[in-house]
C-alpha cells in the first residue's frame, strides 16, 4: 500500500510530495498543495530508501523521480531543505549521489556527477560554520563521500568528543522542523537523535 501511494501522488515531473494523499480522502485527485509538501531532503531519504534495496522496486518511479531531484539540485546550483538543516539535507544528497554511482547508471552518471560537483561546492560554504556536535557528525558523515574526503577537518572529531556529557550522551539539538497551523514553526529536539548522530560520525 505504501509504495501505491507513491504511484498514485506522483506528478508527470517526476516529483512526489511530503504528504501523501488517499485518492479516496483526497477526492481522486492525485495531487493538492499544502503547506511544506516540497522538501528536497525528504525526497532524497524516500530514494536513498528505493536505491538502496537489492532488487529495486517500481524502477521507472524512482529514475523519473532521481531524474526530477537531480535536475532540480543543477538548475538551483543548490538547494532548499524545508524541514531539515542544510548540513542534514547536504548528507542526505551526498549520501543518494553516491548510491546513484555506484549503480553506474549510464542516464543518471552526467547529472550524479554535476550534483556531486555541486554538493562539494555547497559543502566549502558551510564548513567555517558549524559549530555544535550535531552539525560536526553531519561534517564527518559528509566528509566519507567521494570527492569530499579532501575538505575533513579534525577539529569536528575534537569538537564531538569535547561536547560529550559524562554520562555518554550530548545535549538535544533541532533536527527537523515540526509542521504546524499559521506562519511559526517549531522543531523537534532530541538528546538520543544528536547521540546516535555523534556515534555514527
Amino acid at each position: 500500500i505504501p509504495l501505491k501511494r507513491l504511484e498514485v501522488n506522483s506528478l508527470p515531473s517526476g516529483e512526489i510530495p511530503v504528504w501523501l494523499m488517499n485518492p479516496v480522502e483526497n477526492e481522486g485527485r492525485r495531487y493538492i498543495e499544502m503547506p511544506g509538501n516540497q522538501c528536497i531532503t525528504c525526497l532524497a531519504n524516500l530514494l536513498i530508501g528505493l536505491w538502496s534495496h537489492s532488487e529495486t522496486i517500481h524502477q521507472d518511479l524512482v529514475e523519473k523521480t532521481t531524474i526530477f531531484l537531480l535536475q532540480s539540485l543543477i538548475e538551483r546550483e543548490g538547494f532548499h531543505s524545508e524541514y531539515y538543516t542544510p548540513l542534514t539535507g547536504l548528507w542526505r544528497l551526498a549520501e543518494l549521489v553516491q548510491l546513484i554511482q555506484a549503480q553506474g547508471s549510464a542516464s543518471l552518471g552526467d547529472m550524479a556527477f554535476q550534483s556531486q560537483r555541486i554538493l562539494k561546492n555547497r559543502f566549502v560554504e558551510f564548513r567555517s560554520h558549524i559549530g555544535t556536535p550535531q552539525q560536526a557528525s553531519r561534517a564527518v558523515l559528509i566528509s566519507l563521500h567521494d570527492g569530499m574526503q579532501e575538505l575533513f577537518e579534525e577539529r569536528w572529531v575534537e569538537l564531538i568528543i569535547d561536547k560529550q556529557r559524562h554520562d555518554g550522551l550530548w545535549e538535544a539539538e533541532p533536527f527537523y522542523v515540526v509542521p504546524s497551523v499559521g506562519e511559526t514553526k517549531g522543531t523537534h529536539s532530541s538528546r538520543l537523535i544528536t547521540t546516535a548522530t555523534c556515534y555514527d560520525a
